[in-house]
Protein backbone atom coordinates (compact mmCIF):
# COMPACT_ATOMS: atom_id res chain seq x y z
CA UNK A 1 0.00 0.00 0.00
CA UNK A 2 1.32 3.31 -1.03
CA UNK A 3 2.15 5.88 1.92
CA UNK A 4 -0.52 8.21 0.16
CA UNK A 5 -3.40 5.55 0.67
CA UNK A 6 -1.92 4.82 3.93
CA UNK A 7 -2.42 8.37 5.36
CA UNK A 8 -6.23 8.48 3.32
CA UNK A 9 -7.05 5.28 5.03
CA UNK A 10 -5.94 6.97 8.47
CA UNK A 11 -7.30 9.78 8.09
CA UNK A 12 -10.67 8.15 7.70
CA UNK A 13 -10.04 6.05 10.58
CA UNK A 14 -9.51 8.74 12.76
CA UNK A 15 -12.98 10.69 11.36
CA UNK A 16 -15.31 7.76 11.94
CA UNK A 17 -13.81 7.75 15.77
CA UNK A 18 -14.45 11.16 16.09
CA UNK A 19 -17.82 11.02 14.58
CA UNK A 20 -18.85 7.67 16.41
CA UNK A 21 -17.53 9.78 19.94
CA UNK A 22 -19.68 12.96 18.74
CA UNK A 23 -16.52 14.81 18.79
CA UNK A 24 -16.50 18.30 17.24
CA UNK A 25 -14.40 17.41 14.05
CA UNK A 26 -14.86 20.36 12.09
CA UNK A 27 -11.58 22.21 11.46
CA UNK A 28 -9.89 20.13 13.64
CA UNK A 29 -6.97 17.78 12.12
CA UNK A 30 -5.93 14.37 12.99
CA UNK A 31 -2.62 14.79 10.74
CA UNK A 32 -0.60 11.27 11.17
CA UNK A 33 -1.97 10.39 14.88
CA UNK A 34 -1.76 14.21 15.93
CA UNK A 35 -4.42 16.55 17.33
CA UNK A 36 -3.89 19.83 15.97
CA UNK A 37 -6.25 23.32 16.22
CA UNK A 38 -4.72 26.22 13.66
CA UNK A 39 -8.15 27.41 12.77
CA UNK A 40 -8.16 30.39 14.68
CA UNK A 41 -11.43 29.27 16.59
CA UNK A 42 -12.98 27.57 19.44
CA UNK A 43 -12.94 23.63 19.12
CA UNK A 44 -13.92 20.93 21.72
CA UNK A 45 -13.48 17.24 21.65
CA UNK A 46 -14.81 14.97 24.20
CA UNK A 47 -13.76 11.64 24.86
CA UNK A 48 -16.00 8.68 27.05
CA UNK A 49 -12.74 6.03 27.03
CA UNK A 50 -9.10 6.23 27.57
CA UNK A 51 -7.07 8.42 25.02
CA UNK A 52 -3.70 7.54 23.04
CA UNK A 53 -2.52 10.24 21.16
CA UNK A 54 0.51 9.43 19.40
CA UNK A 55 2.35 11.24 16.72
CA UNK A 56 5.40 11.55 14.72
CA UNK A 57 7.11 14.20 13.04
CA UNK A 58 3.61 16.11 13.49
CA UNK A 59 5.19 19.58 12.12
CA UNK A 60 3.92 23.12 13.08
CA UNK A 61 5.39 26.79 13.15
CA UNK A 62 7.55 26.95 16.50
CA UNK A 63 6.27 30.68 16.73
CA UNK A 64 8.22 33.56 17.22
CA UNK A 65 12.69 33.20 17.25
CA UNK A 66 12.30 29.31 16.79
CA UNK A 67 11.91 26.66 13.82
CA UNK A 68 9.10 24.17 13.09
CA UNK A 69 8.70 21.71 16.10
CA UNK A 70 6.74 18.13 16.11
CA UNK A 71 3.50 18.26 18.48
CA UNK A 72 1.41 15.73 19.40
CA UNK A 73 -1.72 18.17 20.62
CA UNK A 74 -1.50 21.52 19.54
CA UNK A 75 -3.08 24.76 19.31
CA UNK A 76 -1.18 27.33 16.93
CA UNK A 77 -2.75 30.58 15.47
CA UNK A 78 -3.98 33.35 17.31
CA UNK A 79 -7.48 32.97 18.89
CA UNK A 80 -7.26 28.61 18.60
CA UNK A 81 -8.56 27.11 21.42
CA UNK A 82 -8.63 23.05 21.79
CA UNK A 83 -10.70 21.89 24.66
CA UNK A 84 -9.95 18.39 25.72
CA UNK A 85 -12.54 16.75 27.90
CA UNK A 86 -11.53 13.04 28.81
CA UNK A 87 -13.60 12.91 32.01
CA UNK A 88 -12.20 10.57 34.32
CA UNK A 89 -10.14 8.76 31.48
CA UNK A 90 -6.85 9.02 30.88
CA UNK A 91 -4.56 10.46 28.64
CA UNK A 92 -1.12 9.62 26.89
CA UNK A 93 0.27 11.66 24.71
CA UNK A 94 3.56 10.91 22.81
CA UNK A 95 5.42 13.11 20.17
CA UNK A 96 8.25 12.28 18.66
CA UNK A 97 10.46 13.88 16.01
CA UNK A 98 14.46 13.77 14.30
CA UNK A 99 14.68 17.45 15.58
CA UNK A 100 12.82 19.37 17.90
CA UNK A 101 9.63 17.41 19.35
CA UNK A 102 6.47 18.41 21.73
CA UNK A 103 4.13 16.79 23.35
CA UNK A 104 1.87 19.36 23.54
CA UNK A 105 2.21 22.89 22.58
CA UNK A 106 0.22 26.27 22.37
CA UNK A 107 1.88 28.68 19.90
CA UNK A 108 1.57 32.29 18.92
CA UNK A 109 -1.70 32.65 21.47
CA UNK A 110 -3.25 29.35 20.94
CA UNK A 111 -4.47 27.91 24.01
CA UNK A 112 -4.69 23.96 24.90
CA UNK A 113 -7.42 23.18 27.56
CA UNK A 114 -7.28 19.73 29.09
CA UNK A 115 -10.33 18.47 31.55
CA UNK A 116 -9.17 15.29 32.85
CA UNK A 117 -9.53 13.49 36.44
CA UNK A 118 -8.13 10.54 35.17
CA UNK A 119 -4.55 9.75 35.10
CA UNK A 120 -2.25 11.81 32.58
CA UNK A 121 1.38 11.38 31.30
CA UNK A 122 2.88 13.64 28.40
CA UNK A 123 6.40 12.63 27.05
CA UNK A 124 8.25 13.85 24.16
CA UNK A 125 11.07 12.37 22.14
CA UNK A 126 13.63 13.98 19.86
CA UNK A 127 15.05 10.53 17.84
CA UNK A 128 17.63 11.72 15.34
CA UNK A 129 21.60 12.81 15.79
CA UNK A 130 20.85 16.38 15.89
CA UNK A 131 20.28 16.95 20.05
CA UNK A 132 16.76 18.24 19.12
CA UNK A 133 14.90 21.00 21.83
CA UNK A 134 12.60 18.44 23.52
CA UNK A 135 9.41 19.64 25.91
CA UNK A 136 6.51 17.50 27.05
CA UNK A 137 4.82 21.19 27.31
CA UNK A 138 5.56 24.32 24.91
CA UNK A 139 3.95 27.40 24.35
CA UNK A 140 5.38 30.14 22.69
CA UNK A 141 4.53 33.46 21.05
CA UNK A 142 1.71 34.01 24.00
CA UNK A 143 0.16 30.58 23.89
CA UNK A 144 -0.78 29.33 27.38
CA UNK A 145 -2.07 25.61 27.83
CA UNK A 146 -3.74 24.88 30.90
CA UNK A 147 -4.70 21.69 32.63
CA UNK A 148 -7.67 20.94 35.14
CA UNK A 149 -6.92 17.15 36.91
CA UNK A 150 -8.32 17.29 39.86
CA UNK A 151 -5.89 15.68 42.55
CA UNK A 152 -4.86 13.20 39.86
CA UNK A 153 -1.21 12.29 38.90
CA UNK A 154 0.88 14.21 35.89
CA UNK A 155 3.69 12.69 34.57
CA UNK A 156 5.54 14.91 32.08
CA UNK A 157 8.81 12.90 30.72
CA UNK A 158 11.52 13.54 27.48
CA UNK A 159 14.42 12.76 26.15
CA UNK A 160 16.48 13.95 23.57
CA UNK A 161 19.68 12.83 21.31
Amino acid sequence: MSKSNSFKKSRKLALGIAVAMGCSFAAVAFADGAIVNDTGEDKLLSFNDALVISADGNMIAGGPWLPDIASAISASEEGSVLTIDMGSNALNVTGTNAGHSTGIAAINSGKVIINSSGAMNVYAESTGKSNGQTAALFVNGGGQIFIHNDNNKITLGGKTG
